[in-house]
């Protein structure tokens, strides 16, 4: 049985992808003169932004990056709660499950959004892009919240909507769910188990399951 779950945050937990990619697209706008579709943008989603921000050709990376995440803030409004994510987590917290978060923001950018400040108080471990050299897809950000909360891997749970995530916790030996409410990618084609709304989690967090096992509950 599993002793930690542990969630994302963008795309699992919250829904910021319009804020990203509309915020992403005017910098690319005024730094580039280049009118960028949204659907071009989405690989930047599920990673930091200070590595996604080097895939465009922009004469200063820092002050792109910087321009980017003030007009994400500016563009805060678009961000709300996947619904049901208020209730699962206090269904977790109520089977004696502890909660943790890994995540591609800073702590900054964490500690910045109220959405994020209304639910921290569920999480007893939350690693953020300042934890670790290594960020994901890299296994690293998950293997360190498991050295903080003295865990196994055999024993955690992970939740994340892009391929970043899902490749994260294969490196660090973690079980995969993926947040169907969220994700992007096709679902009848992936490998790990889908969860298509958030109170569904709770039929997959009672037990360990086959990581080769596809078993989607759509």
């Amino acid at each position: 049985m599993y002793k930690v779950i542990v969630f994302d945050v963008d795309g699992t937990l919250i829904d910021t992808e319009k804020t990203t990619l509309v915020a992403l697209q005017q910098v690319l706008k005024e730094d580039m003169n280049q009118d960028v579709p949204l659907e071009e943008l989405t690989d930047v989603l599920g990673i930091p932004g200070e590595r996604s921000i080097k895939n465009f050709e922009l004469s200063d990376y820092e002050s792109s990056l910087e321009k980017w995440m003030c007009k994400m803030d500016e563009l805060r409004g678009y961000n709300e709660l996947f619904s049901g994510i208020s209730p699962l987590l206090m269904g977790i917290e109520a089977r004696g499950l502890q909660l943790g978060i890994v995540t591609s923001r800073t702590k900054a950018e964490c500690e910045s959004d109220p959405l994020l400040e209304s639910l921290v108080g569920h999480f007893d471990c939350i690693i953020t892009a300042d934890d670790t050299e290594k960020h994901k897809p890299n296994g690293a950000p998950l293997i360190k919240l498991l050295e903080k909360m003295d865990i196994d891997a055999s024993e955690a749970l992970y939740v994340g909507d892009t391929i970043y995530d899902s490749m994260c916790a294969k490196e660090a030996c973690v079980d995969f769910i993926w947040a169907g409410w969220g994700t992007k990618e096709d679902i009848k084609n992936l490998a790990q188990p889908v969860v298509v709304q958030p109170m569904n989690l709770s039929n997959f967090i009672g037990h360990k399951f086959n990581l080769d096992e596809q078993s989607n509950d759509c």
